[in-house]
Order: C-alpha cells, then structure tokens, then sequence
C-alpha cells in the first residue's frame, strides 16, 4: 500500500520502506518579522516520520491541500497565512473536537510497511491526550500568528 502525498502541485507517493534511522522531521513554528525563528520549541510544534500523529493527520493534510494549496509535509516547506491560515485552524479545531468526542483512549495508526527480512505494516499506538496536547497547542500558535500578524511555517526536511 502506497500512500499518496502532494508538493508543489505533484502528486508522489510516500516509500513502502520504512528505515528507522532516517526518518524524516517536520517542524511547525511561528514566524518572527516573517522569518523562522533561530530556536522557538515553546512556539513550535515537531512530528516525525514515523510518528502516529503525523499519519493519523495525514488525512486532515489532503483536505488542506486541496483547500488552500499548501501541505504539511515531511519532505516539504509550506506556508500559512490570512485566508489559508484561517482555513488550516478550521480544520484542527474540528479534528481535535473530532478527537476529544471518541471514546478510545489509544488506537493504532499505520505508519508505514516493512519490507524486509519479511513484509510487514508498521502499526504504532496513538493516545487521545498526546493528540489533544498536540493539536491544542498548534491551535494556539496560530491564535498568536493572527494576533501578531506572522505566519506558521512548517519546515520538513
């Protein structure tokens, strides 16, 4: 099963092959004058490649995509302001209402497959307060960005 992602308008799909050792990273933070800040982790957000929230989102990723243009990506840099930064906080506070409703306290959530020495998907668990956590504070760095007229950026690597 191949998953597909988007970047610069082309469509490509993310590898079957999951390597443990260079797993991409994503990291989400407000700008400063427009800028990324040098270091900000109380104003940023991070996911990495393997990680069960970056791929349980994923979904929530296409919408935004097909909405405003721009994806979170972890192979790619995108951009949210105004109008597409209004629609991006939409989208997550429904998915953390969404979140906060449902009954499980964890869950599994593919995030890749294993081809060798034998094939396997790779499921890992994913627990409701981490993505509430998650999402809240990704919430509020946009509520700042508003307020401060600055941006969030993610850069992926």
């Amino acid at each position: 099963m191949q998953n597909p992602c988007f970047a610069a308008g082309f469509a490509y799909t993310r590898p079957l092959a999951k390597i443990e050792s260079i797993e991409m990273a994503l990291d989400i933070t407000i700008t400063v004058n427009g800028k990324a800040p040098k270091n900000s982790k109380e104003q940023s957000i991070s996911f990495e490649g393997g990680d069960a929230d970056y791929w349980h989102l994923y979904p929530l990723f296409e919408k935004l995509v097909k909405e405003t243009g721009e994806m979170i990506d972890l192979y790619a840099d995108s951009e949210f302001s105004n109008g597409s930064l209004l629609k991006l906080r939409q989208l997550l506070v429904g998915e953390l209402e969404r979140v906060k409703a449902q009954k499980e306290i964890q869950w599994s959530v593919y995030t890749g497959t294993q081809l060798q020495p034998e094939k396997m998907d790779i499921f890992k668990v994913l627990t409701r307060k981490d993505v509430i956590q998650k999402l809240e504070k990704w919430v509020s760095m946009i509520d700042i960005a508003n307020k401060t007229n600055e941006k969030i950026i993610c850069l992926g690597d």
